[in-house]
């Protein structure tokens, strides 16, 4: 369960060792910007944030707010590492920040109602002796399992493209250069 669990919050984690020096892969990492909030309002592209040799891609909608109309799709989120060589690119997918504290709220709360809803129909059941309240401790102990399934289907529904496009923008940034 634990599986289906942290695949929801992060995703494929990517590597990259290039001949570049870590200012040349920010400033080649940033080129995937696809202009300015207002010119991806109709025409959804990539946004590309970089600073302090860490970088964010995202499939845009509007504004900032990383979207590819489903807000469980990931980001790719990086950083650049200097090396004899050049530098050494690591990122991996992962939720965006808000939609990270939803999801973790929403399932803190799904466990936390499920299981104890579960443990107290449980005691009432044993208390009263009515094996009627045990559909109702199934019931709640299945809410966490629902909530866990909800959210990969989310991530399932429209996100393979949205990071597939992610992974190319970035590899087709790099691949040139890779040592």
């Amino acid at each position: 369960m634990l599986k289906y669990i942290t695949r929801v919050f992060w995703g494929e984690r990517l590597e990259w060792n290039v001949s570049l020096k870590p200012e040349e892969v920010m400033r080649l990492v940033g080129s995937r910007n696809e202009g300015s909030w207002i010119e991806r309002i109709f025409a959804p592209g990539i946004g590309a944030s970089t600073g302090h040799r860490r970088f964010t891609l995202s499939k845009m909608s509007i504004g900032n707010i990383p979207m590819s109309a489903n807000s469980f799709a990931h980001v790719l989120s990086g950083k650049v590492y200097e090396t004899p060589t050049g530098s050494r690119v690591v990122a991996q997918f992962r939720l965006a920040i808000p939609v990270f504290i939803f999801g973790t709220i929403w399932l803190g709360l799904a466990f936390l109602i499920g299981v104890g809803g579960g443990v107290a129909l449980l005691i009432k059941a044993a208390s009263t002796r009515d094996i009627g309240h045990l559909n109702g401790a199934a019931a709640m102990f299945a809410a966490p399992i629902v909530g866990t399934g909800f959210l990969n289907f989310m991530r399932m529904v429209g996100c393979a493209e949205n990071e597939r496009e992610l992974k190319v923008a970035l590899t087709e940034a790099l691949s040139r250069h890779s040592v």
